[in-house]
């Protein structure tokens, strides 16, 4: 099974689907989320949540270009734009669209929101 999400900016709604485990239901369960995506290095934009979410800092994580994941330090949401080494406590969701990852890379400083597809 799998959850299904919807990010919306821009007059656009964009859906992906994330698998139903017990670290992504913390996620589902802090939706909606409206947040603001700001550029981190040259290869990640980044989102920071109101409140934490409780996933494990011993995850680990190879994120590739489209990865959708949890930065469990900083309690960031971070889409990756570009391949990164591998990194201690980042947790991978799923992956994005090639259609959203570029409307997340271009999104400036629009406001996104993140829901729950029922």
């Amino acid at each position: 099974m799998a959850h299904k999400l919807n990010f919306a900016f821009a007059n656009c709604n964009y859906q992906v689907e994330i698998d139903e485990n017990s670290n992504n239901a913390k996620l589902i369960a802090a939706l909606p989320l409206t947040l603001t995506f700001e550029d981190y290095g040259s290869h990640e934009r980044i989102a920071y949540l109101e409140d934490k979410l409780d996933i494990p800092a011993s995850v680990s994580c190879n994120p590739v270009r489209g990865d959708f994941t949890y930065y469990v330090p900083w309690g960031n949401i971070a889409v990756f734009t570009k391949d990164f080494r591998t990194s201690q406590s980042l947790y991978r969701f799923g992956k994005l669209s090639e259609e959203l990852l570029d409307a997340i890379a271009n999104s400036g400083q629009e406001t996104v929101t993140i829901s729950v597809i029922e």
